[in-house]
């Protein structure tokens, strides 16, 4: 069973159109494998701590550049 964690990221992640696919780019892994991390099939040292930080850098990035845009 997943921790809960994973479903705050995955609303957040949901909330700012972050894909699993982007989230295993800034990770250098693979999408499966964030899969496996977010339905609770794998649960590895500091997981949480780099899926969060992975996704709050693709968050920070997004608002950057489209800061930048505008």
């Amino acid at each position: 069973m997943p921790e809960a964690w994973t479903g705050r990221i995955i609303g957040k992640m949901h909330n700012n159109s972050v894909t699993s696919s982007d989230v295993a780019k800034q990770l250098g892994v693979t999408k499966a494998y964030v899969s496996m991390i977010l339905n609770g099939r794998r649960a590895p040292k500091n997981g949480r701590e780099r899926i969060e930080a992975a996704v709050n850098a693709i968050v920070a990035s997004r608002a950057a550049q489209n800061k930048a845009e505008n």
